[in-house]
Order: structure tokens, then C-alpha cells, then sequence
């Protein structure tokens, strides 16, 4: 399955989710977010500001807008569900790629040790643990890696297809290196852009990141907000 601008984004049922009593409210807010056009909507144009919103471009397809469900901080940082128009989602701690549905690869029972940096606060051990679907490979573990990167180092290929002329260059940029046991479910290295977006002073806001080889998503705060250096 694969995230679509359209009203069927993914096919997956509220029943079968654990989307929680503002399953509609959220959905609804997801599917105001989608677009028949080139342009995505903003706060102008159809979004509600009380929410949260995430670009997320899967592989080739359309990009979409997702909107925040959940948000809870646990030891190892803040854990966030980000919701399509049909139910499907992904969740993120601290940017980082957790649990997912709907997508063509699918990850499932995520757990960490250690907790992901955020830029400033770059970590050297942390592990992921991550049940794969629907190649049913269960218990993968990856190590991730994370060093600082000038923006001349960050590849074009991974930055969201979105954006005046300089506007990624304004923020801090890291590389995270994913050395995957077994090897044979390896990933791309990930990249990441922080910053602040609407009042979070220190967050990811754009992300490249792989389920596997050749399935990757970019993702992105949104709507875009210039980062004030």
C-alpha cells in the first residue's frame, strides 16, 4: 500500500486501528489536507491551525499532507502519530521512523535503546528493533550512527521537493549512518534538517529516511516556515 493524494489514501479501517475517540476529528483533518492539484494546502487554503501537519512523499508517489494524532514523550523522546485521510500512519520518535501502516513496506513492533539526538544532542549508541512486513522478518535491529553535516555534503536527491531557492540551507543538517543486522534488510544512511517550527524551538523538520533498499520517504514540517537564523 502506498500513500496517495486522493480519498482512498490507504486501505486500512478505523476498526481495526487504535486511532482512539477523535479517530474522525483527526481523519477528517488528514483528508482537508489532501489535493487533486500540484499544490498542497496551507492555513489559507483549507488546513486547521489547531493541528499539526507532516509532507510525506513514500517512494514515487504524490506527496501528502498527514496530520498529528498522538504525541507522547517517553523515556527514549517524543513519539508521534501522524495520520492519513484512510486511517493508515506512521509514527516518528524523534523524527526518527517508527511503526507504520498503509505503506508498501510496513514496520511493526519498534523498540529503542537509547534515545535518538536531535541535532545538538547527537547520540552515538542507540539501537532500533523493528518487526518487517509484509517480508515477515521480525526482531531486525538497527544501529544508528549520527554525525553533523555541512549543507554542501547533503545530497539534492534527499531534500524535499518543496522550497524557495536556500531555504534548506538555513538549517542544521545531520547524516545518520544505519548498520543493519541481518544485513540483508539494510537501509540507506537517513538525513535530517533541524530547526523550529511553529513554536518547537529545537525539532526535526525535514527528514530522508528508508524502509528498506529502494522504499524511501521524505518528509518535511509543514506548512513550510522560514527558519530565523
Amino acid at each position: 500500500m502506498r500513500f496517495f493524494v486522493a480519498a482512498a489514501l490507504v486501505q486500512l479501517l478505523l476498526a481495526c486501528s487504535s486511532v482512539g475517540g477523535d479517530a474522525l476529528t483527526i481523519i477528517n483533518a488528514a483528508r482537508q489536507s489532501t489535493s487533486s492539484s500540484s499544490t498542497l494546502p496551507d492555513f489559507s487554503s483549507g488546513l486547521d491551525p489547531k493541528y499539526r501537519y507532516l509532507w510525506v512523499q513514500a517512494g514515487d508517489d504524490r506527496a501528502a499532507v498527514l496530520a498529528l494524532g498522538f504525541e507522547e514523550v517517553t523515556p527514549q523522546g517524543t513519539l508521534e502519530t501522524w495520520y492519513a485521510t484512510g486511517g493508515g500512519f506512521i509514527q516518528t520518535l524523534n523524527g526518527r521512523l517508527a511503526s507504520s501502516q498503509g505503506l508498501q513496506s510496513q514496520w511493526a513492533a519498534v523498540k529503542w535503546i537509547g534515545q535518538p539526538g536531535l541535532g545538538d544532542q547527537i547520540a552515538s549508541d542507540v539501537r532500533r528493533f523493528r518487526d518487517v512486513l509484509p517480508s515477515y522478518v521480525f526482531g531486525v535491529e538497527d544501529q544508528l550512527h549520527t554525525e553533523s553535516m555541512p549543507f554542501a555534503q547533503v545530497p539534492p536527491s534527499v531534500l524535499p521537493e518543496f522550497g524557495p531557492s536556500g531555504f534548506w540551507s538555513k538549517y542544521r543538517w545531520f547524516k545518520e549512518r544505519v548498520v543493519t543486522t541481518p544485513g540483508t534488510m539494510s537501509v540507506q544512511d537517513s538525513w535530517f534538517a533541524t530547526g523550529s517550527h511553529r513554536a518547537q524551538s529545537r525539532t526535526i523538520v525535514a527528514s530522508y529516511q528508508c524502509m528498506d533498499q529502494h522504499y524511501c520517504l521524505k518528509t518535511a514540517r509543514w506548512p513550510l516556515e522560514p527558519e530565523k537564523n
